[in-house]
């Protein structure tokens, strides 16, 4: 029975399951960084324009004593350092991995039998300050089993996690979902963090044939490593994204402009490394990789 949950990470999307999974009925507790008190009170302002204030536990830099679940909600870059302390600890609870991008799982120091699970959301959440969040997008959770437990098991948490923020679905086929999600974030976050722009504003012309570019890019890669993505639906999931999201400013143009690392190097630099391995030119990848490396260089150090 799923009941004692721990979120690592208490960014947009970390309180954002916590806000949801603690209005569900869950057990809830935030892990992070900062020295809060503990509880902490966060108010969130959901799609309806409603105000809600709630109280939440919060650990800084420990776990507590049980956990059914342990979702781990921080940027792709920061997920080795966040979890992998507790890894022996946490031996037989299951750890579902909720980020941006792809790569991060295999720098874990996984035991073969550690239940791992991978999970794409596309809810769009906004931290408005320390406190603040607000729901900014209604989408959907896909979850898939990688490693250490049976699918049926997955599928219960699948169950349990929609009672909290629906829809989840299970996926049998979980890196087939992550790559589509990858096409998608690499078309979108560049070109938005670049053109320093809302979602939407990739509808316009001038932007359609670097969109094509660099998903045809990503179906050669896909295709050669027997992914399955079909090109056609591949380009109407993008356009769908943009005109569904099209008033909100993606991750990376956020980190942009508020002065943080991105998560380049987990969408279009994970791409570009699957590419070189298989001798495939991405050359407008490549270029928009470069070009947020570029900006990141005048980010201050973090």
């Amino acid at each position: 029975m799923l009941k004692y949950i721990t979120i690592i990470g208490s960014g947009a999307i970390g309180s954002l399951w916590a806000y949801y999974l603690q209005q569900a009925g869950f057990i809830v507790t935030v892990v992070g960084r900062q020295c809060h008190n503990n509880p902490i009170e966060l108010t969130v302002i959901l799609p309806n324009q409603q105000q809600k204030k709630i109280t939440l536990n919060y650990l800084n830099q420990q776990l507590p004593s049980h956990s059914d679940l342990v979702i781990v909600a921080t940027k792709a870059y920061q997920v080795s350092a966040a979890i992998s302390p507790w890894l022996t600890q946490l031996i037989q609870t299951p750890i579902m991995l909720m980020h941006n991008g792809m790569g991060c799982v295999e720098q874990l120091p996984l035991n073969k039998i550690q239940p791992i699970l991978l999970a794409t959301t596309s809810h769009g959440g906004l931290k408005t300050s320390i406190s603040g969040l607000s729901h900014t997008g209604v989408g959907q959770t896909f979850i898939g089993v990688y490693q250490g437990m049976a699918q049926e098991q997955g599928q219960l948490i699948c169950q349990a996690l929609n009672r909290a923020l629906p829809q989840v679905a299970f996926s049998a086929s979980i890196a087939k979902t992550l790559w589509t999600k990858l096409a998608i974030n690499c078309a979108i976050n560049p070109l938005t963090a670049l053109a320093q722009c809302r979602n939407g504003e990739l509808i316009g012309h001038q932007h359609q044939q670097v969109i094509n570019d660099v998903h045809q890019e990503v179906i050669l890669v896909a295709t050669a490593l027997n992914i399955g993505l079909d090109d056609k639906i591949l380009r109407e999931n993008i356009n769908d994204v943009i005109h569904k999201t099209a008033n909100n400013y993606s991750s990376m143009h956020q980190d942009i402009v508020n002065k943080r690392l991105t998560e380049i190097d987990f969408i279009t630099g994970y791409l570009i490394k699957q590419a070189e391995k298989l001798a495939i030119a991405v050359p407008t990848n490549q270029r928009l990789y470069q070009q947020i490396k570029q900006l990141e260089t005048k980010i201050p150090s973090q």
